[in-house]
């Protein structure tokens, strides 16, 4: 499955998502894994990430966040 990867220099980057009125102000996490629709629905500009290929049993959730093993 096709995933996008925080890289290292975009770690605790804040973003703002003006159309969201709820949850709009979060931070990036190092090596955090989002998907297509999750960066379109949290307003993550693609651009940013490193598109990463990894099977979907190889990932895990800590702390709310999806990381690879």
């Amino acid at each position: 499955m096709t995933y996008y990867k925080v890289p290292a220099a975009l770690d605790q980057k804040r973003i703002i998502n003006p159309k969201k009125k709820i949850w709009n102000d979060f931070r990036l996490i190092e090596n955090e894994l989002y998907t297509e629709g999750e960066c379109k629905q949290r307003g993550i500009r693609k651009e940013w990430l490193e598109k990463v290929t990894i099977k979907k049993t190889k990932t895990y959730w800590f702390f709310g966040a999806r990381f690879c093993e």
